[in-house]
């Protein structure tokens, strides 16, 4: 071959490779605005620096429902709203949650702006997120305040734009939210005003970073309120419709869910899920909130508010499913859930005749075929090895990995680019062993398993998962390449350019899903990205053939997989800015006279070596005494010198029917500020009734509860009525009340304070001082 040919292949295949990594890299950037991005409501500028503001005072200290700073917070959020000359209402009611059996006296706060203009419906838009903090320390920057400060902003230059709209527009601030949804469910429940909604907007979060994904929620079909979205013209608009089919998979519901349930309001949840590590932690804080997270939502709100607030919202709901997905954060696409079945039918008929008429006119060979699929099996197989010991080992490596309750620690972006990088590079070193072992096999050959496996996948998922119909690209593309191959003799080099072009819509689409899913789920599920990213490198294997340089590939994935575990290295250890999650808790028990403090810590640090030794394992002591959760268990158990701290006073009365029944009433009047009560049982039992000062959990027939009974969030130090009619499975049983308030500190002369690079533990009680006793029952 003259250099020049030699030369213009090396050209062609340095850009072809160029093409695909970059399109990777921009799509996977250009998920969400920049930091600095402008919006507008009609004429006016929406703010940042006014929502910087607001979430400087909103997440200023933790807010948790029941705390002074709650109350601070919510006055704050009505001064704003009465500012914009808003006539404001704080509902506030008894909140029972009869799934979770939580309950909380709540305040819900709600403003309404009239329509302007003749009303295009009888239903209104409302605009919704919480202004509680997660229990503890977190200041709740993210969730919710981002929401919050991101609607008070985007309300106030919609007002002063004065955009005409003939649709009421109701503004929501639940409370509650982290303690099983009970501001949603007092307003649901009670609120005249929601029998007016016809569509709610949901803004929240978990995480403080990252794309804010748009999640529907409907009863019915999808089908309308998809069409409205995309006719809203959203910028950045990052949805799909698998992404709705997992959410409803996960116990992650939102106020959005309880709206959905009880009174059939059609919603859009809006949320952004990256860092994951700062989720409900004292980390949660404005300036580890992402500028372009926040813009993201932003841009929502900025096209929605005065799209919906015009739009006839009695006729969104539809019987008619859609699969939908955006493409290059470009624009909604959608086509109905009824093609999807078809549609991977008709692919693997196509496939199928092409295939047969290949082997007739002996372009392929049928034990060919049959080798061809070792190396794709081998791939998967290498790509489960690593996800899956490749976490194990990490947890070995790096055992502190295991402190961080949400499941992605500070480097999990690099073990998931250190995965998804080896992976690739393993795979293609898979493919050049057997291709060079088994040179007569065409690589048309080496891609008709491939192919298969794609068709067959879709097959799967229009049976079992239909929003993900949209991963059909992955077979026609394929599909598209295949039959290329067989019809036309052409160069490598327009191979090349061909194949790319064909392959880059799958990539755009799919390939920004692959690091969303494990980041959502956690890296325990790391194997998920390492098999899609197998998957999807396999679509692309005619262009690995036919390029030059496919060493210099497999390299660069292995330098990329080398440099990305420094990353973990480097952020393995704990710092001022990634801090160690770290637990501490007191118990007494009344009737033993017996004090412990206890420790969620797997590991020694600093902090808890004031209080625990190695040696100080056994948790037996808690037995019966306090409630866990089997992925929430204590590890470090000591005993400790009572503290002078006088229970709450309780007084019983009981009784048992002919059913054996019991019938319990209980008076709990605090003696101290406390944070919430909590009902327990040492043994199973069936639960018929419970209420909270005369206020009934929805039961049918009868729940059983193994060990947590219910629990009640405490907002002042009134005395509180608690009925349970209950039947023991065994007996005896007993029943204890345990009473809560973070305020160790304070109590334990001996305490001191974390170092900088350690904070409290989120998803867990700590620095608590607990009292447990048991319920002297006749």
């Amino acid at each position: 071959m003259p250099n020049y040919e030699k030369n213009a292949s090396r050209l062609i295949s340095f850009l072809v490779i160029m093409a695909i990594v970059f399109t990777v890299v921009l799509t996977w950037n250009a998920q969400k605005p920049s930091d600095d991005a402008q919006y507008k409501m009609g004429s006016v500028d929406i703010s940042a620096s006014n929502i910087r503001t607001h979430l400087s005072k909103i997440a200023e200290y933790p807010h948790f429902t029941g705390s002074i700073e709650h109350t601070n917070v919510r006055e704050y959020i009505v001064n704003e709203l009465e500012e914009l000359d808003l006539e404001v209402e704080v509902q506030t009611t008894l909140a029972l949650s009869s799934k979770y059996f939580v309950a909380s006296n709540v305040a819900n706060i709600i403003a309404k702006i009239p329509a302007t203009t003749q009303p295009g419906g009888n239903k209104g838009l409302a605009l919704m997120s919480h202004y509680d903090s997660a229990n503890g320390y977190s200041p709740g920057a993210s969730d919710a305040g981002s929401g919050v400060s991101t609607i008070l902003e985007s309300i106030r230059a919609f007002l002063e734009s004065g955009l005409p709209h003939s649709n009421d527009i109701y503004i929501i601030f639940t409370d509650a939210e982290e303690q099983g949804l009970l501001g949603a469910l007092g307003f649901v429940t009670e609120h005249p005003i929601a029998d007016k909604i016809g569509l709610i907007l949901n803004f929240e979060a978990r995480g403080s970073g990252g794309a804010s994904f748009t999640l529907l929620e409907t009863n019915q079909g999808n089908k309308k309120l998809v069409k409205e979205l995309a006719a809203a013209k959203l910028f950045y608009p990052t949805a799909n419709s698998l992404m709705y089919s997992i959410y409803k998979m996960l116990p992650n519901d939102t106020d959005l869910t309880v709206f959905r349930q009880r009174a059939d309001i059609n919603g859009v949840n809006f949320a952004f899920i990256d860092d994951h590590f700062d989720y409900h932690s004292a980390q949660d804080t404005p300036n580890r909130l992402d500028a372009s997270s926040l813009n993201h939502q932003i841009s929502y709100l900025s096209a929605l508010l005065p799209y919906f607030s015009n739009a006839d919202l009695e006729k969104l709901k539809s019987e008619k499913d859609v699969v939908y997905f955006n493409f290059a954060n470009i624009a909604l696409y959608d086509y109905p859930f009824s093609w999807v079945l078809p549609m991977s039918i008709l692919v693997a008929l196509v496939f199928l005749m092409m295939t047969i008429t290949a082997i007739k006119k002996k372009q392929l060979k049928a034990k060919s075929i049959l080798i061809a699929t070792i190396p794709l099996i081998l791939s998967l197989l290498i790509a489960v090895c690593i996800g899956v010991a490749g976490w194990h080992g990490l947890l070995w490596i790096y055992p502190q990995f295991n402190d961080i309750p949400q499941g992605f620690p500070y480097g999990g972006h690099y073990i998931l680019a250190t995965a998804i990088l080896l992976t690739m590079a393993l795979n293609i070193w898979t493919y050049q062993i057997l291709t060079k072992k088994f040179p007569s096999i065409k690589v048309v050959e080496w891609y008709i398993p491939i192919i298969a496996m794609w068709i067959g996948i879709n097959i799967l998922i229009a049976i079992f998962l239909t929003g993900a119909g949209f991963f059909i690209i992955l077979a026609v593309t394929p599909l598209a390449i295949f039959g290329n191959i067989l019809r036309y003799r052409t160069t490598a080099n327009r191979k090349a350019i061909t194949y790319t072009l064909f392959s880059l819509p799958g990539l755009v689409i799919i390939s920004p899903l692959i690091p969303v899913f494990v980041v959502g789920l956690g890296l325990s599920n790391l194997a998920i990205a390492t098999v899609m990213s197998t998957l999807l490198l396999m679509t692309l294997l005619p262009i690995l053939f036919v390029v030059k340089g496919i060493r210099s590939v497999q390299l660069f994935c292995l330098a990329g997989a080398f440099i990305s575990f420094v990353g973990i290295y480097l952020n393995a250890d704990y710092s001022v800015e990634r801090k160690k999650p770290s637990s501490v808790n007191y118990v007494y028990d009344t009737e033993s006279k017996h004090a412990m403090l206890y420790s969620y810590n797997l590991h020694l640090d600093s902090f808890v070596q004031q209080f625990f030794a190695e040696n100080d394992t056994n948790t037996s002591l808690l037995k019966d005494l306090i409630s866990f959760r089997a992925s929430r268990s204590a590890h470090y158990v000591t005993a400790t010198t009572a503290l002078d701290i006088p229970p709450s006073n309780v007084t019983v009365s009981s009784s048992v029917d002919e059913n054996d029944v019991i019938h319990l009433v209980l008076t709990v009047e605090p003696n101290r500020p406390i944070d919430s009560i909590e009902i327990i049982s040492d043994e199973p039992i069936d639960i018929f009734g419970l209420a909270i000062n005369h206020k009934a959990f929805e039961i049918k027939n009868s729940r059983k509860r193994d060990n947590f009974v219910m629990y009640y969030v405490v907002t002042d130090q009134q005395p509180i009525e608690i009925t349970i009619d209950y039947r023991p499975q065994t007996l005896p049983a007993t029943l204890r009340l345990v009473e809560t308030s973070r305020d160790l500190p304070k109590q334990l002369a001996q305490f001191t304070p974390r170092a900088e690079n350690i904070m409290p533990s989120p998803f867990r009680i700590t620095d608590a001082v607990m009292i447990s006793q048991p319920i002297k029952q006749k």
